[in-house]
């Protein structure tokens, strides 16, 4: 209201917008991590916003049949039987490796991260085949090779610690316990892709911004937001697994 913006400090005013903004930091992560690892398609969307069209918006490939592009060695897929959300019953380097090469053997125009989470960061470093990046802090004796990326000792919770398989291991605060997931990020055609009405995610509807009532003098703001939504986009260029459990299962 007026009167409390004639009383609010600029820190109390400064703290409200970093909590809507932290807010939707929360929510972004929250839809990337139900895209990401929900392995149904969502059938009848509408755009209501833009092209008023229904489309299926599809996960990452789920063995709905649909036709997958050849990999450039020449392998064809199966579109019905062929699937990137996996399963083993215990975390073994098998298990990380087989999820490394399903995303690889459709081709590689990036660069393959592995996200692991935090829960999980000790089974990973003792898995055969890993190689740890490692901390500056720490003189290391005896080593006959000292590779030239050091561990990120500042932030634990969001790092890359190493590499396994050929795919750098990253540890990510938003993977679920007992999941992981294999990404070719970096190339054009992206897993994941953050759909805006307009514009882009640094303005227009896409971007975090105050909501006026409306826009003419004197502007009334009801609240923040943002108009987007994620989907698959590369359906082959990721691929998660489940990793206590024989059976996928869409985490929690």
């Amino acid at each position: 209201t007026r009167t409390y913006l004639a009383r609010a400090t600029v820190a109390e005013l400064a703290a409200q917008i970093d909590a809507h903004a932290a807010a939707d930091l929360v929510n972004f992560r929250n839809l990337l991590k139900t895209v990401l690892f929900k392995n149904t398609n969502t059938s009848g969307y509408i755009d209501r916003l833009d092209s008023k069209l229904t489309y299926t918006l599809r996960a990452l490939l789920n063995a709905d049949s649909q036709q997958i592009p050849i990999s450039p060695n020449g392998t064809t897929f199966d579109g019905s039987t062929h699937t990137h959300y996996l399963a083993n019953a215990t975390y073994t380097a098998a298990a990380l490796q087989t999820m490394i090469d399903t995303v690889v053997e459709h081709g590689v125009d990036g660069k393959v991260v592995l996200y692991i989470a935090k829960a999980d960061e000790t089974t990973v470093r003792g898995l055969t085949g890993f190689a740890p990046y490692l901390d500056a802090r720490i003189t290391v004796s005896g080593a006959n090779q000292i590779g030239n990326v050091a561990l990120d000792v500042t932030n634990p919770d969001n790092r890359a610690i190493g590499v396994f398989g050929g795919a750098e291991v990253w540890v990510k605060p938003w993977i679920p316990a007992n999941y992981a997931a294999v990404l070719d990020i970096g190339g054009q055609r992206k897993p994941l892709g953050v759909r805006v009405r307009n514009g882009s995610l640094t303005s227009g509807p896409g971007s975090f911004q105050k909501i006026d009532e409306h826009q003419h003098h004197p502007l009334t703001a009801q609240n923040f937001g943002r108009e987007f939504g994620i989907a698959a986009f590369g359906r082959e260029k990721a691929a998660v697994s489940r990793l206590n459990n024989g059976t996928y299962a869409v985490p929690s």
